[in-house]
């Protein structure tokens, strides 16, 4: 049998790293709860609740607002303004639009349907130069 690094912890959490063999293994003495609260102290880990959790320091579970959280993950906010991620130039000039609703200065139909049949409710269709609307 060869040795093998481990990592170990003293009763007060001190951590070490040992080399060697395992000489005996103690099964019926499990680690206490006052030696898991000494090992999260020393690894920089915080438990949640008493759960026995282990959770990472830099997680969300100690943040007070949403807004707290989506800077530490660093996820901007959405609109125009500064330090805003605008989606209207990944969808295009169409994405924002206020409540007045769209304006056009220039509309061009192509390639509309000469018959309403078959088209659903709402679809635009070309009868012989006028415009129409399924109904």
């Amino acid at each position: 049998m060869g040795t093998e690094k481990f990592m170990a912890f003293k009763e007060d959490g001190t951590a070490y790293r040992l080399k060697g063999r395992i000489l005996r293994f103690l099964d019926n003495e499990p680690v206490s709860d006052d030696d898991k609260s000494n090992i999260r102290t020393t690894l920089g880990i915080t438990g949640q609740g008493g759960l026995g959790d282990l959770l990472a320091a830099n997680n969300l579970d100690d943040v007070a607002n949403v807004d707290t959280a989506k800077t530490n993950l660093q996820i901007p906010d959405i609109g125009t303004g500064a330090n805003e991620v605008p989606l209207n130039g990944m969808l295009g000039t169409m994405a924002f639009q206020d409540t007045e609703g769209a304006t056009l200065s220039n509309l061009k139909l192509t390639d509309l349907p000469t018959s309403a049949s078959g088209l659903a409710s709402g679809t635009v269709w070309n009868d012989a130069g006028t415009l129409k609307i399924v109904s």
